[in-house]
């Protein structure tokens, strides 16, 4: 809801290390969102916490800009951006993108609606 305060992958990251302590922890993401990764809300202390690993997409250019493990055999068109814009438009057909409790969680706690 509009009403909420915005969620950073940084609040995510450190409430997973202080309550799982991982030895290792990953953080997967599309190219599209590892070219502009600089720009993002603490990322310095993303990139200090976790190993990245970057998915390639297809028909995303630019440069990395930052150090990570980089997936090229893979051309991951399925992105988290655009189902949550599917979602905040109303469009249901998300069920073949993403498993089926991660559907129900996000109509159970209506995430992403405008």
């Amino acid at each position: 809801n509009s009403d909420k305060v915005p969620s950073y992958t940084i609040d995510t990251v450190n409430y997973i290390i202080e309550e799982h302590l991982p030895t290792k922890l990953f953080l997967v993401m599309g190219k599209d969102q590892c070219v502009n990764f600089q720009k993002w809300n603490s990322y310095k202390d993303i990139q200090n916490s976790v190993t990245i690993v970057c998915v390639n997409r297809p028909r995303t250019n630019g440069r990395l800009g930052i150090e990570c493990i980089f997936i090229d055999d893979i051309n991951c068109a399925v992105s988290s951006t655009n189902i949550r814009s599917k979602v905040a438009n109303g469009i249901k057909f998300i069920k073949q993108y993403i498993p089926f409790e991660v559907f129900n969680y996000i109509q159970d706690k209506e995430l992403y609606i405008q």
